[in-house]
């Protein structure tokens, strides 16, 4: 049976503990170089330090790396592995949130457009007997800038997919 490193290393504090405590006693240690108890308190310390630290690290690996099939697996992973998919978590989404806005500007966009309704119509290519041109509502009536609008909404609408790169059926980022 093999004990934890952890456990080896308490037991051994304590019992060097128990002995700078004795020397004490028998004032013996202290000019002789032996184990004070401010080294123990130091020991204990970076003992306690040490495992806080190895907790952040698997907190940290799990967190990275997305979670773990196996207990201990994401432990065996090197260091710059653990790197390199943090970075291409990065990576990723960077260029989601990227897309995201490219697609929320070309919504509101639209919705500008939409809003300002009068001077947002093509040109007809039209023009009156004075030379003037035409416009828009002359030429299509109400019904057909309504129409126009309605086609700049669905053109918005259809280029907003709203499928996420990390779909099950794989839509585009």
């Amino acid at each position: 049976m093999t004990t934890s490193p952890k456990i080896t290393e308490v037991k051994l504090i304590e019992r060097l503990r128990r002995s700078a405590d004795w020397q004490r006693r028998h004032d013996v240690g202290a000019s002789n170089g032996y184990v004070t108890a401010d080294d123990l308190d130091h020991a204990a310390n970076a003992l306690a330090d040490r495992e806080a630290l190895e907790q952040e690290n698997a907190e940290l690996r799990l967190a990275i790396c997305g979670g773990e099939d196996a207990p201990g697996h994401n432990a065996t992973i090197p260091h710059a592995q653990i790197l390199a998919t943090l970075a291409e978590n990065y990576a990723g989404s960077r260029a989601w949130a990227e897309a995201e806005k490219a697609r929320a500007d070309r919504l509101a966009e639209a919705l500008i457009k939409i809003e300002r309704w009068f001077g947002e119509f093509p040109d007809t290519g039209k023009t009156w007997p004075n030379g003037s041109p035409v416009s828009y509502g002359a030429s299509w009536g109400s019904n057909g800038e309504r129409d126009f609008m309605r086609v700049v909404a669905r053109q918005a609408l259809a280029a907003f997919d709203t499928s996420r790169p990390d779909d099950a059926e794989g839509g585009d980022a």
